[in-house]
């Protein structure tokens, strides 16, 4: 066991990471990698020049704009649920894009596993053990997490299609879902019972918490609101607590992440000023 996990473990952690391309619409159709590709698939939906795949009905004044929130979520991710859906991704992606890759689902399945149950984090020199899923800031966990997220959310899908019916569009970024809704309030509560009584129920540990419904409706730094003509609109939304200030390099986390700050600025006004490539 020792040898695959080290094998797998030089594969998941090298440059590309094994399992990174499965963060694509492609291989996880709810999927936005931040509220900015939300924005245009909304905007691409609601203006009629594009019928998602995912969700097929329209945008349009009968609908509601919802958002729903996880407390928790890295914490409460079993290894072993995590484990399945990465293999099941990386079963996909192999099949479509490294036929012949040597890496196996069965490899990725045991191996991930393996490193979940036996992760360790250092705080001001004491180490801990990981009890749960991937910690925060490590490599490879928002992939992991991102891959279980869209297990559960897919797998929770095909077996209630007469209730998710009355979603119009649905997105996801990490843990939080927004999208819109056909129907009364109390019938979208409803479904936030059913999803977090068959999370229960089938040991995914996560509990979904519903953030908004209706105008407005805030995803991320963004609002969704009623504009003129009852016409969806958005804007930009700060948090009450928000002081507009980055993580200090001096904090407890690792390194790469607040190098990987000056990036994701650049890369982001690039994507405002010229679009997704």
């Amino acid at each position: 066991m020792f040898g695959v996990a080290w094998v797998l473990g030089l594969s998941l952690c090298w440059r590309p990471p094994l399992l990174k391309p499965i963060l694509s619409p492609d291989y996880l159709p709810e999927f936005v990698l931040d509220s900015l590709a939300f924005l245009n698939d909304f905007e691409a939906v609601r203006d009629g020049s594009h019928v998602p795949e995912y969700f097929g009905l329209p945008i349009d004044q009968a609908s509601e704009p919802w958002s729903v929130g996880v407390s928790n979520m890295y914490h409460n991710i079993p290894p072993r649920l995590c484990a399945e859906a990465c293999a099941r991704a990386w079963a996909h992606l192999r099949e479509v894009e490294f036929p012949s890759h040597p890496v196996t689902p069965d490899m990725v399945k045991r191996t991930v596993k393996f490193v979940l149950s036996h992760s360790t984090f250092t705080f001001e020199g004491t180490v801990y053990s990981i009890v749960g899923g991937p910690a925060m800031g490590v490599k490879l966990a928002v992939v992991l997490a991102n891959a279980f997220m869209s297990y559960l959310w897919q797998h929770f899908v095909s077996s209630h299609m007469a209730l998710v019916a009355k979603i119009g569009f649905v997105k996801r970024f990490l843990d939080d879902l927004s999208g819109f809704w056909y129907g009364s309030e109390g019938e979208f509560n409803g479904f936030v019972f059913t999803l977090n009584e068959w999370c229960t129920n089938n040991g995914y540990q996560i509990q979904f918490v519903v953030s908004d419904f209706g105008s407005p409706c805030n995803l991320l730094d963004m609002t969704i609101y009623r504009g003129q003509s009852n016409k969806w609109e958005t804007r930009l939304f700060y948090k009450s607590s928000s002081v507009h200030a980055f993580l200090l390099p001096s904090s407890a986390h690792p390194r790469h992440i607040a190098k990987n700050i000056p990036k994701g600025v650049w890369i982001r006004g690039l994507l405002v000023r010229w679009g997704p490539p």
